[in-house]
């Protein structure tokens, strides 16, 4: 920590108006290269349908929830939970939920959708799930694209 604020613990507290925002600034390397390898997937797997596509990128994201567990839920406590890095995995999994779409009047708004489901996969209902449901990461990512997105 004192390496962010270059001067000391003093200076944390002048510099970061919350945890979130510190938990953000140790995290946000780390997201740039998230959605590296998120960019990198999609246009490997341009061509496969949308549903392999958004599992794909869930997947890169709960390897990397898992490896940063801790920071992740400090930045999803905060009032940063609009942030820049939210905003931008909202908008991928809209548009490949958008490329599903089969019938626009009977199926649930994307916006809506997305919401939901990046909801489900906050740090807290993770946990859950795996402390207390047991089930591993593989198991409860396949439990996610079954709830929001099944095959048909």
């Amino acid at each position: 920590m004192n390496q962010i604020a270059m001067e000391g613990s003093g200076t944390l507290y002048r510099r970061y108006k919350n945890k979130s925002e510190l938990c953000l600034d140790l995290i946000k390397d780390n997201i740039v290269l998230l959605f590296e390898d998120i960019d990198v997937y999609l246009k490997q797997h341009q061509t496969a349908p949308p549903r392999q596509r958004l599992k794909g990128v869930l997947s890169l994201f709960m390897r990397f929830r898992d490896k940063k567990l801790q920071l992740l839920t400090g930045v999803e406590e905060g009032a940063l939970a609009g942030s820049h890095f939210q905003f931008n995995l909202h908008e991928i999994v809209v548009q490949l939920l958008n490329e599903m779409k089969t019938d626009e009047h009977t199926e649930p708004n994307t916006v809506f959708k997305a919401d939901m489901l990046l909801m489900a996969l906050r740090s807290d209902s993770y946990v859950f799930q795996r402390d207390v449901r047991g089930y591993s990461s593989e198991s409860f990512l396949e439990q996610i694209c079954l709830t929001f997105f099944p095959e048909r």
